[in-house]
């Protein structure tokens, strides 16, 4: 299972487009006792340059069940009506990738798991097979503070399981 924590730091394939700032932090984390911090600004973009498998794959466990997902959990300081959007693409191609919405409204520790081919899919189109980019985008306006840690790229997760925070109002 490919997947970053930060305790060695920031990865290399981890790259920032915009004014924010990403640093590492000890003041939460989900694995081992450090986390990625991002201060962002208003239209920034997180670029992680990895290929994410085979994301046709279905896991032996979970009584067969299991598909390839993508996870992450985020945590954020103060809650807001924004979104962080996940795109997923191949690098090569100008096209937009399949995307998904992260809600921002919530205080603490939230996670999100993405199965790559779901029945009830929560991305906007099929991911590319050839995927070798994730963009994580800021809200367009504003700043803010989160802390990333445990992102698997293909971790193997019950078809019957997609999940992002409720995007309804609180």
């Amino acid at each position: 299972m490919a997947s970053d924590s930060f305790e060695d730091g920031i990865p290399s394939h981890w790259k920032l487009k915009g004014r924010g700032k990403l640093s590492i932090s000890d003041f939460q984390a989900k694995l081992g006792n450090k986390s990625l911090r991002w201060d962002w600004k208003g239209g920034d973009i997180i670029t992680i340059s990895n290929k994410l498998g085979d994301i046709k794959r279905r896991s032996g466990g979970m009584a067969g069940t299991g598909k390839a997902a993508f996870g992450i959990w985020i945590y954020n300081y103060k809650a807001t009506r924004s979104n962080l959007t996940f795109e997923f693409k191949n690098n090569k191609s100008y096209q937009h990738g399949a995307s998904f919405k992260f809600p921002l409204n919530f205080d603490k520790w939230q996670c999100g798991f993405v199965q790559y081919r779901a029945r009830k899919s929560l991305f906007s189109k099929k991911v590319p097979y050839d995927c070798d980019t994730i963009n994580i985008k800021a809200p367009a306006f504003g700043s803010g503070t989160l802390l990333l840690d445990l992102v698997v790229y293909n971790g193997g997760l019950d078809e019957r399981i997609n999940f992002v925070p409720l995007s309804t109002p609180w």
